[in-house]
């Protein structure tokens, strides 16, 4: 078998260098375009993920440890947040909650509104 030199690899040839880096460059750009798509749609992800945690606190009466936090506006909700809700309920004894099976705590809205009135400083301005 001969092979010949000058033969043609996907539109590539060995005579035109610059086609190979003009490919290289294309490439590039459609990566670049990727990484864009998948930039735009987690940051779709996030704002759709925020706004059903809004919904949830709004439009429930009853709410899980993490959605308690998320309406305390505590950082964190899933990891810390979520652990000082379950101190003042467990240990401080100053949070009111139900123990439905193994699911963790839920917290009425009312109980977490009288929470916050219980926690709130007395400032100049209120005497």
């Amino acid at each position: 078998m001969i092979k010949n030199e000058n033969t043609q690899d996907e539109g590539v040839t060995t005579d035109n260098p610059d086609l190979l880096f003009d490919n290289l460059i294309e490439e590039e750009k459609t990566e670049d375009e990727k990484q864009e798509k998948r930039f735009f749609s987690s940051s779709i992800d996030y704002v759709f993920n925020r706004i059903e945690r809004v919904l949830v606190v709004l439009l429930h009466e009853y709410l899980s440890e993490e959605e308690a936090a998320v309406y305390l506006r505590l950082p964190d909700p899933s990891g810390a947040g979520k652990e000082t809700i379950k101190n003042y309920a467990l240990r401080a004894k100053t949070l009111a909650f139900a123990k439905v099976g193994r699911n963790g705590l839920i917290f009425s809205k009312t109980d977490l509104d009288n929470f916050l009135r219980s926690k709130k400083v007395i400032t100049h301005r209120d005497v």
